[in-house]
């Protein structure tokens, strides 16, 4: 981007919004979140009007996501943003988590959903926790905490997440999460789409837990597959050898 900016781009978000598209980055986008900030307020109360403070973080990363699809030769920033944020009509009425999220985890978790993004289009596949702490420059602890971090779901959307995993949700863990070592050591010599049933079946690192059927989703395979691969996988933890 010039240091002129666009006809329709107002001038005080040129060179944040440039920066940010430059070297994207949790200092650049601090710097456009904060430049944005009266848009992101404005938002927040027109479309959910006495929510918790929680929203607001909610409301930074749609913004972040937003802006990533912007286009400056179309509208001016402002109205892009109002107009794309109009979904918080549907956060303020499901309700807002009561916990308010610190600003360093709400560009934390940007970063980590723009890396996934980013290396499952090189990938073409979702990438693990090791690949995507290789590339968001994020330590695998740091991950799994921010991953940890996100507000816990309203009870409306549990029921219906319980609703979507059916009886069969709840899957066991395919090895013992409290012995670490082993766990690191065997994880790390997985194969990526061996780390990524682990890290789907166990919640390992923060992860989602799926269902035997949407992870054979994930890799367009038969939950029947799924579960010969996570035997396998079970069978390399239960090779623990007996000094350890």
């Amino acid at each position: 981007m010039t240091n002129q900016a666009p006809a329709k781009l107002e001038e005080e978000y040129a060179e944040p919004l440039g920066a940010w598209r430059r070297q994207p980055s949790p200092a650049t986008a601090g710097a456009l979140l904060k430049a944005v900030r009266p848009v992101i307020d404005t938002a927040v109360t027109t479309y959910a009007p006495g929510s918790s403070p929680a929203v607001a973080g909610r409301a930074k990363l749609m913004a972040l996501a937003a802006m990533q699809r912007y286009d400056p030769r179309q509208m001016r920033l402002r109205s892009f943003l109002l107009s794309q944020l109009q979904s918080l009509r549907r956060v303020g009425r499901e309700g807002a988590e009561p916990i308010r999220w610190p600003e360093r985890i709400v560009l934390d978790l940007h970063n980590i959903e723009r890396s996934r993004r980013e290396l499952e289009d090189r990938l073409g596949r979702d990438p693990t926790t090791s690949e995507l702490s290789d590339y968001s420059g994020l330590s695998p602890l740091r991950i799994s905490r921010i991953r940890q971090a996100k507000p816990a779901l309203s009870e409306g959307s549990l029921e219906r997440r319980r609703s979507e995993l059916g009886s069969g949700g709840a899957m066991p863990p395919v090895a013992n999460p409290d012995d670490d070592a082993w766990t690191e050591f065997v994880y790390h010599d997985l194969a990526p789409n061996e780390q990524k049933i682990f890290e789907w079946t166990t919640g390992y690192r923060g992860a989602e837990r799926l269902s035997s059927q949407a992870i054979a989703d994930k890799f367009g395979l038969s939950p029947a597959a799924i579960s010969h691969r996570r035997a396998d996988i079970q069978a390399k933890f239960n090779a623990r050898p007996n000094f350890l």
